[in-house]
């Protein structure tokens, strides 16, 4: 379980404020603040050409990243990690392996000491049955 502080129930609650949209889950990583917004609501929560974003980063002084829930994980996966573009995401046996183009796009996905391959392995598993996720 995730356990919320009264800083983060402040921010969370800034945010909503600011954007009209509902929180299902928010933590920081990477000093990046990372909302997941219910199904439906990333749109709202962005703004017109970004405007929420822009303002919130500004209030908080903090880079901002909006990721809309998705019930299955691989559309969810695919939102999470953008602006990386994945050729292909599959779910076979509770792994979910991801294929990117470029060495590039699979070092920033990887991360150094694969810090960003076991963050976005902790998320996953908090919303879905997930073995593993492997990268090629």
């Amino acid at each position: 379980m995730v356990k919320i502080n009264q800083e983060s129930m402040k921010i969370i609650a800034l945010f909503e404020n600011k954007t009209k949209s509902n929180v299902k889950d928010f933590f920081e990583y990477n000093d990046v603040l990372i909302f997941i917004v219910k199904e439906g609501q990333a749109s709202k929560a962005v703004g017109k050409s970004g405007i929420n974003v822009k303002n919130l980063s500004n209030l908080l002084r903090k880079k901002l990243k909006i990721v809309e829930f998705k019930p299955e994980p691989v559309s969810f996966i695919k939102g999470f990690i953008y602006p990386i573009g994945a050729e292909e995401i599959t779910l076979d046996e509770g792994v979910i392996t991801i294929k990117v183009a470029s060495t590039r796009e699979k070092g920033l996905l990887i991360g150094r000491e694969s810090r960003n391959l076991n963050k976005l392995k902790e998320i996953v598993k908090r919303y879905y049955d997930v073995q593993d996720i492997k990268i090629n």
